[in-house]
């Protein structure tokens, strides 16, 4: 039964867009796929091209050297602010989108004043709810869904997952560039804290990786709020990762994926509310 439609204040309805997806070679290439996706959702979407990356007939800019996950990102955000736009997507190449998704967003821009970004794609693990959470809610509801209810979600997390599909604020984007994060990240800590590895990863920045566990720690210091979209609008589509962080099973896919068959707004309910996003 489709949802009914809120009353929403389209107060920011963007003048303009800004896509860009990352894409570095994969075993089994997506970028086209993810490409046509965006299209059909009404975008048209920029590359941005690791060298031997699979091709697209996007149009793409090539870097003529490796710069790997952490610095591939930053380079597409530096590309996207070069533009006037106010909403900036950053999009990996493995991301497949429901035709309804560009519509569904601009309904969600944005769920909050404080909103650093609202994610269309949303990994198994923040559909499902908190084990503790889930334990104190059975005790005085023992029927208790261990899902979250369907909707533009927000998501307290330390450590962020699935950078796959996520829509800024341009004012948020320019905010979290200057953090000194951004020219001293060397990767997500390591098991054995080695010293070594870190200063492999200085010496080849390339090898640089885990943008999504950096992002999340910029977003939480400056107390930006992160929203998920669930069911997922997108769809986590390769099956093996550029980086070698295995397939798209478990965590590295979504719980929930948007039937790309039927309308989008009979499967997630939008914001009840929409927020003004400017520069101060």
């Amino acid at each position: 039964t489709p949802h009914s439609e809120p009353i929403l204040h389209q107060i920011n309805v963007p003048k303009s867009w800004y896509t860009i997806i990352t894409t570095a070679p994969r075993r089994d290439p997506t970028l086209q796929t993810c490409v046509n996706s965006m299209r059909d959702a009404g975008w048209e979407p920029i590359v941005l091209s690791e060298p031997d990356s699979p091709l697209s007939d996007a149009l793409t800019f090539h870097n003529p050297t490796r710069l790997g996950v952490w610095h591939n990102w930053l380079k597409s955000v530096r590309l996207a602010l070069e533009s006037d736009a106010d909403v900036i997507m950053t999009v990996q190449d493995d991301s497949e989108f429901h035709p309804d998704s560009k519509d569904f967003a601009e309904l969600c821009l944005w769920p909050a004043t404080n909103c650093g970004f609202v994610s269309l794609y949303t990994p198994k693990h923040y559909t499902l709810r908190d084990d503790k959470l889930l334990r104190k809610l059975r005790k005085k509801d023992p029927n208790t869904s261990d899902t979250r209810p369907p909707g533009v979600n927000h998501i307290i997390t330390r450590a962020l997952w699935g950078a796959c599909a996520l829509v800024w604020p341009r004012v948020v984007l320019e905010h979290i560039l200057q953090d000194p994060i951004i020219e001293s990240w060397v990767g997500a800590v390591t098991r054995s804290r080695n010293p070594a590895i870190y200063e492999k990863r200085r010496e080849n920045p390339h090898l640089i990786a885990n943008s999504d566990t950096a992002i999340g720690k910029i977003l939480n210091k400056y107390k930006y709020s992160m929203w998920f979209v669930d069911p997922s609008p997108v769809a986590h589509i390769a099956q093996y990762s550029a980086i070698g962080h295995g397939d798209n099973k478990g965590r590295r896919n979504a719980h929930r994926i948007a039937n790309h068959t039927l309308p989008l707004l009979h499967q997630v309910p939008p914001p009840q509310v929409i927020y003004q996003i400017g520069p101060p």
